[in-house]
């Protein structure tokens, strides 16, 4: 069996209601953050940083009063996100685009289940893998492979638990080199709200079309 992308439009509509914590300071994480406000969305967006404990009570505060039901992690479209085949390099960058995101999304986590939210949230993450999640070789971001991993193994241990519901949802969004922060930012949230039931985790965008992975039996 081949993987082949297949591609169609996007849908339209609305995110989901509830309070929003954007990781990752970049154009795209300014546009989703001001796409959200405009819903109505109250929004925290927090800068990555290699001072874990300062994002992790940057995310606390933001739970304060109303509930943070949707993350997301952008740090993938973060200016030094980009891959470098330098071991120095990748050292600094895998503690800023790997272990970080993974220790908020585990805070996260924690902070729905122990309000009950669980059934209202969702986790999403954007990388830059060329919009087609790598098939291309057009990879600037080989950090955001860790990023789905990390998502669709919450949703695995999801499903396997006593935490398990039909309402909490996984996005792993990948978006290419031509597409502008607000039309990724607006792919985004018509992600969200074209798919309720979370049937499909990973979408990509890349030259005007949505892309869904398929594996495929090719002649």
């Amino acid at each position: 069996q081949d993987t082949a992308f297949l591609c169609r439009f996007p849908v339209r509509g609305a995110a989901a209601p509830g309070a929003a914590f954007l990781l990752g300071d970049n154009d795209l994480s300014r546009a989703l953050k001001a796409a959200l406000e405009k819903q109505g969305t109250r929004v925290t967006l927090v800068a990555a940083s290699d001072d874990v404990d300062s994002v992790l009570k940057m995310f606390d505060a933001a739970c304060e009063g109303d509930a943070v039901r949707h993350l997301f992690l952008l740090t993938p479209h973060d200016a030094a996100a980009k891959t470098t085949l330098e071991s120095a390099g990748w050292r600094d960058r895998r503690q800023v685009g790997v272990m970080l995101p993974y220790r908020v999304c585990q805070r996260w986590y924690q902070h729905v289940v122990e309000r009950g939210l669980l059934a209202e949230a969702s986790a999403t993450a954007v990388t830059s893998l060329g919009g087609d999640f790598g098939f291309s070789g057009q990879v600037r971001g080989a950090e955001g492979g860790a990023l789905s991993g990390l998502l669709k193994g919450v949703a695995m241990e999801t499903a396997l638990s006593k935490n398990v519901t039909s309402g909490f949802r996984v996005k792993v969004i990948d978006g290419g080199a031509s597409v502008s922060p607000a039309e990724l930012a607006s792919f985004v949230l018509n992600e969200l709200a074209g798919d309720p039931d979370g049937k499909e985790p990973e979408t990509g965008c890349a030259q005007g079309k949505r892309g869904l992975a398929r594996p495929m039996v090719i002649p």
